[in-house]
């Protein structure tokens, strides 16, 4: 079992559930958010300038206040983590169509964390699609899904 979510981690996904117009009280979608947070960065430990999802600079520029050099390129800098989530849903709201995200904010819209976290596996966000091959898209929604497997070890946050 994981850590239960903290107040930031609440706090963040809240605000990134709101940006796409999703119920941000939704307890199973903020656990939902949380698990693809702790998936993506390993933890509030490991988050650098308050980029939960190493987003880089471009439409979520104008809620960062400058960037910093990763090993792999340039990052947005963001005053709390709130930005940083909030900067990962307009990311997702902006270039939509490019990467198979429109499915993400629908799933996310429809409060179904299950279909929101294979929404999650089977767009462009990772290159990896989080464990799912891509020739078996229904690996989706099973555990094969890293994102599912930690979804299952965090506790359902309380509000």
């Amino acid at each position: 079992m994981l850590a239960k979510p903290n107040s930031a981690e609440i706090q963040g996904a809240r605000s990134f559930l709101r940006v796409l117009g999703a119920d941000y009280n939704n307890r199973y979608m903020i656990k939902a958010v949380i698990a693809w947070f702790r998936q993506e960065s390993g933890g509030i430990s490991k988050v650098l300038y308050n980029n939960p999802f190493n987003i880089r600079p471009g439409v979520a520029s104008k809620y960062s206040y400058g960037t910093w050099q990763g090993r792999v390129g340039l990052f947005l800098k963001f005053s709390t983590l709130g930005k940083g989530f909030i900067a990962a849903a307009v990311v997702l709201r902006a270039i939509a169509p490019a990467y198979g995200y429109g499915t993400v904010i629908t799933a996310a819209k429809s409060g179904n964390a299950t279909r929101f976290l294979a929404a999650l596996a089977l767009s462009g966000w990772d290159g990896t699609h989080y464990g799912v091959d891509m020739n078996h898209r229904e690996e989706a929604f099973t555990i094969k899904n890293h994102l599912r497997d930690v979804y299952n070890q965090i506790p359902l946050p309380v509000l």
